[in-house]
């Protein structure tokens, strides 16, 4: 269990300290930092800059350096498919390590005046659903409550016997999900795949968070990059809630 120092070194992640990690991975980049703007504190910190059509994305701790990596990886796949993901910037490296922060560079996507429907998401989805993952890629199983524990130990200001049946109820619904059995092939499957987060731009549909990725059937999580895409019908996938809607 995380020590109270600990608990206090993951709530530390502040704006001023997020910003002071950006502009130490832009000097290693090359890139201008000034004038950046913060459009996201939470899981991450995500910065647009001013100079550059580039959002840079720092990671709250060094814990989370295999998944930034699987996500640029995932990045890099979806892009050389022809999928219509947000990419990385190539001739950066990806990711560079500041302060014990995990920091990557994407090319920025201008959100459209107009919201995206459920169906266009849908159709988005059945498209990431019918790519076939390469071996290479090595991506895990999808990580359900994969990050509850982690969030349960850290999280700050609650009893200890609240954090105790919290512990217990996320092992009973492990449990749970380790023997449910799916019908469907293995595909990507993108693991944050709600409606809020997404744009619309130039006839696109895309998805505005980050890849990591995972194997329905079991699944193969795609989080982390924005997911974006054009609305293409007549691909089979596994009948999730969005698909049905995009039929």
């Amino acid at each position: 269990m995380p020590s109270d120092a600990e608990r206090s070194t993951q709530h530390a992640f502040t704006s001023g300290g997020a910003a002071r990690v950006l502009a130490g991975a832009c000097r290693r980049a090359g890139l201008d930092s000034d004038g950046a703007r913060l459009i996201r504190l939470g899981e991450n910190a995500l910065f647009r800059l001013a100079a550059h059509p580039v959002v840079v994305r720092i990671a709250r701790s060094r814990e989370y350096l295999d998944a930034v990596r699987g996500e640029v990886r995932v990045s890099r796949w979806l892009s050389r498919t022809g999928f219509p993901v947000t990419r990385v910037v190539d001739d950066l490296e990806q990711p560079v390590v500041v302060d014990g922060h995990p920091v990557t560079f994407w090319h920025v996507i201008e959100e459209g005046p107009r919201k995206p429907t459920y169906g266009e998401l849908g159709a988005v989805l059945r498209d990431l659903h019918s790519l076939t993952v390469p071996d290479t890629l090595a991506l895990p199983p999808y990580p359900a409550l994969g990050r509850t524990d982690r969030r349960i130990a850290t999280a700050a200001g609650i009893p200890e016997d609240d954090r105790a049946f919290l512990r217990k109820r996320a092992g009973e619904l492990r449990e749970r999900v380790a023997g449910l059995r799916f019908e469907s092939r293995k595909c990507a499957v993108h693991g944050d795949a709600l409606r809020a987060p997404r744009m619309g731009h130039g006839g696109h549909r895309h998805r505005a968070s980050w890849p990591g990725a995972a194997g329905a059937g079991t699944a193969r999580r795609l989080r982390p990059v924005y997911i974006p895409g054009p609305a293409r019908p007549g691909r089979a996938c596994p009948p999730c809630e969005p698909c049905r809607g995009a039929a």
